[in-house]
């Protein structure tokens, strides 16, 4: 009998940290890849956007999201990781405060928005020079730098060990599936001399 007792009573603590665990696990991914992160100036916060016909209204527009991805992406380039925490396609009606903004980008009034979250690492010894974003493809659309929608600060220097987070994304020609293919650009070091060729990672676009 206590023998049962003992076994029932192990099985219920083992089920409960189980369920604990399993619970909590995702709210603290949330928590730790957005944590220091400054809300953009130009795009409505999509933080809350979960599941498809989300919508958010802010003095910056609406956003809708019709579909996300929250599969986890590492890509390690030399000394860069690069991380892809989070990949939603939105679609987007700007404020009338936000048109000029956008008027160097298309000539819509609402239109699709491919768009990661990220984190990047500096994970070597030495002050860098970076940026996640050169050029990008998907069939016969391309988007080069300039026309990369959020300017979150990602680019720039790293220090060694430094980690910068935020938002990339670009305005979709058309209805698109697929993968975009990212290009970076060449690492440079504090003297802007190339240590590191540019290298190759991906917006993998949900279905």
């Amino acid at each position: 009998m206590k023998k049962w007792m003992y076994g029932s009573l192990f099985l219920c603590l083992l089920l409960a940290g189980c369920t604990s665990q399993a619970e909590t696990k995702p709210e603290k991914q949330q928590e730790d890849y957005r944590t220091d992160y400054t809300v953009n100036p130009q795009v409505p916060d999509d933080t809350n956007l979960k599941e498809q016909e989300d919508t958010v209204r802010s003095r910056l527009g609406v956003a809708t999201l019709e579909n996300a991805s929250f599969k986890v992406d590492t890509y390690n380039l030399g000394d860069i990781k690069l991380t892809v925490h989070e990949t939603k396609i939105l679609q987007l009606t700007p404020s009338h405060s936000m048109i000029d903004y956008f008027h160097g980008l298309t000539d819509r009034t609402t239109f699709p928005i491919a768009k990661v979250f990220v984190t990047i690492e500096n994970t070597g010894k030495k002050k860098i020079q970076f940026a996640p974003f050169a050029v990008a493809f998907l069939g016969k659309q391309m988007w080069t730098h300039e026309q990369e929608v959020y300017l979150d600060n990602l680019n720039g220097t790293y220090l060694p060990g430094e980690i910068k987070r935020g938002n990339l994304g670009v305005i979709l020609h058309e209805k698109s599936a697929g993968t975009i293919q990212v290009k970076t650009t060449d690492v440079l070091d504090e003297k802007s001399k190339k240590i590191q060729k540019a290298a190759d990672w991906q917006i993998i676009l949900p279905k």
